[in-house]
Order: C-alpha cells, then structure tokens, then sequence
C-alpha cells in the first residue's frame, strides 16, 4: 500500500471529499477488512475498502472508500475509552502484509488494518497510551473527600429525609 499522499492537493481533495482535517492530525492510508453478517442469506460476508484513520487525542476516525467506485463508504470513531488493546503483526511466513489489530470492550469483533506501516503503529499507540496515562493521572490526582465533607453529604441526606436518625449517627460515629 502507498505512503499517505503528500502533494497538497491530493489532502484537499480527500479532506472535501470525507470532510475531516488530515492538515491538522495525523494520519495514514491502509486497508480495512471488515466481517459482516449478512440479515439476507444467513452467513457472514468479508468486505475489504481503503480506509484513512485519523488519529485524534481521545479517539480514531476511520473513514472508508469503496475500492471499486472511490465513494465514501462512511465514517467511523472508536474512542480510546473502549480499546483494550492495539496489536501489531509484520509482514512474514503467514502473513502478507503489516497489520494492526484494533480490539475493543464492546461485542463487536476487532477491527483489522492492514497495510500499515509500523511508524503509523507506533504513532497511533502512542497517541492511545498518552491518553490512557493521563486519564489514570487524573483518577490518582483527584482530591479525596475528607471527612467533613463526608458528614455534611450525610447531613444533608438526614434533613432531606433519606436517612433515619440511627443512619446518620452511626455514619458520623464512623467518620469521627
């Protein structure tokens, strides 16, 4: 597969097409290769498109194009927040090309890329692992409740009526 165009116009043209920012983001041309059940006949069906991912801070944009007639074949975000992993095989024995295996939380199957370049790899784990890091920061820096604020939620819980005499005692007694 070819590098990501690198003549202005070529990007122009692919950013009114699919109307995303490839001037600002970083980016790659590849092939995705999608299993699809088919509602008609009952069985699964293999559907192979171009696809340019952008890479964003908190998620990817795949947006495809029909290998035959060039037309956009949609657009698709998949947020660092339901990724588990991002796995990469190189080119060898069995297979034929370099790919990227994009696994998510969801029920759906991973999403396979083929015919990326390992520096686009790379770039993408790392624009997933800065994101994860810094969710985690914010998870560890953020400021425990102390106790007195603890007590004035149950306070609160005890004037509004959602908690008995006896609840609210034995709360503030654990606190204090």
């Amino acid at each position: 597969m070819a590098d990501a165009p690198t003549i202005n116009q070529d990007i122009v043209k692919l950013e009114q097409k699919f109307g995303v920012d490839l001037t600002n983001n970083p980016w790659f041309k590849c092939t995705i290769e999608e299993l699809r059940e088919s509602t008609f006949l009952n069985d699964t069906r293999r559907d192979v498109n171009t696809a340019y991912v952008i890479i964003y801070e908190s998620y990817i944009e795949i947006v495809k194009e029909s290998v035959f007639i060039k037309s956009d074949m949609g657009h698709r975000k998949v947020y660092y927040d339901n990724i588990t992993s991002i796995d990469y095989d190189k080119r060898g024995k069995f297979h034929l090309s370099n790919s990227v295996m994009i696994n998510t939380k969801s029920g759906e199957r991973s999403i396979q890329l083929k015919y990326v370049q390992e520096q686009y790899y790379n770039l993408l784990l790392s624009y997933f692992e800065e994101y994860i890091e810094n969710k985690h920061n914010q998870i560890s820096n953020s400021q425990p409740i102390s106790p007195a604020d603890e007590l004035m939620k149950y306070a609160q819980l005890y004037k509004d009526g959602l908690l008995t005499r006896e609840e609210f005692e034995a709360k503030k007694k654990e606190l204090l």
